[in-house]
């Protein structure tokens, strides 16, 4: 059955420009979606290399121009393919967003380490570490590594593997991303923190930000 709704008369009102919410729309397949959804999607990627205390850039928007948009998604690939000078991929590496004055300010909004990722998935990887309830082993520079896969991740992210050096108590790599779907109204900064306290130490891999930028 087919009812219809006589809406009112806006005879007379003027038109509203310029403002923020979410509309929420009906979609032929039954869902509701809101109108920050329907957004431009784009992804960039960069490669990053923080030392100890520093940060690498992910993606920036441009500080002098205003826009506003919705990060997605942010998914990181650490790794080393030496034993020596490098940092934990796990437990050192820090994921921090600035959001609108916090980028001026360089005080993140949010900053969460890919330990904490693997929180998302219940810790299942740090758990089978204590353990040593590894999938595999490779070896690298002579040393026997523990190689760890997610049997299975949480709808907003996870840790997907990592590679641990018992030895030397270290990650020496890891693959990880997290759906944050946060806004920002005028500008964003995302970059990667070393949390390590010796400067000689790096991280290593890449980093990608899938976001949507308002028309």
């Amino acid at each position: 059955m087919v009812t219809t709704v006589d809406l009112p008369d806006y005879t007379g009102y003027s038109e509203v420009e310029n403002v923020y919410g979410d509309v929420k729309i009906y979609t032929p397949s039954g869902l509701w979606v809101v109108g920050s959804d329907i957004i431009t999607a784009r992804a960039v990627s960069g490669t990053l290399a923080p030392a100890g205390g520093e940060e690498d850039v992910i993606f920036q928007t441009d500080p002098s121009v205003s826009t506003r948009g919705r990060i997605r998604q942010v998914g990181l690939s650490l790794r080393t393919h030496q034993i020596s000078g490098y940092s934990d991929m796990v437990n050192q590496a820090w994921l921090r967003i600035y959001l609108d004055d916090d980028v001026d300010a360089g005080t993140p909004t949010l900053e969460i380490l890919v330990y904490d990722i693997d929180l998302l998935n219940g810790g299942e990887i740090d758990t089978r570490s204590e353990y040593e309830l590894y999938d595999t082993t490779v070896t690298i520079d002579s040393t026997t590594c523990e190689v760890y896969y997610a049997h299975d991740t949480s709808a907003r992210g996870g840790l997907l593997m990592a590679i641990y050096d018992r030895p030397d108590m270290k990650w020496i790599a890891s693959c990880s991303w997290i759906s944050l779907d946060c806004e920002w109204l005028e500008k964003v900064k995302i970059t990667l923190y070393n949390g390590d306290s010796n400067p000689s130490n790096h991280l290593y891999g890449y980093g990608v930000v899938l976001y949507g930028l308002y028309p």
